[in-house]
């Protein structure tokens, strides 16, 4: 059960930090639209450092996921404790 927890918390924090950054990207996207459609300044350093940080965040929380499947992905003969689905 405990792993289970684990997968879910990993799962939920990669999915946050999925939906913060498609967010945000989405957004730095629309106003460097709207700054070449002259309709608007273009957007800040500090704007993009912060969409180039999430989506740091976003790819640490998948090589986080993809590790704990990695550790758990293995032959059923080596790891007896986990269920089989056949």
């Amino acid at each position: 059960m405990n792993g289970e927890i684990d997968w879910l918390e990993l799962y939920k924090a990669w999915h946050q930090k999925q939906t913060d950054y498609f967010s945000a990207q989405k957004a730095l996207d629309e106003a460097m639209s709207a700054y070449l459609a002259a309709q608007g300044p273009p957007p800040s350093r500090q704007v993009m450092k912060r969409v180039e940080d999430l989506r740091h965040h976003m790819f640490e929380a998948r090589g986080a996921m993809d590790a704990f499947i990695a550790d758990h992905a293995a032959d059923q003969q080596e790891k007896h404790n986990l269920p089989r689905h056949e």
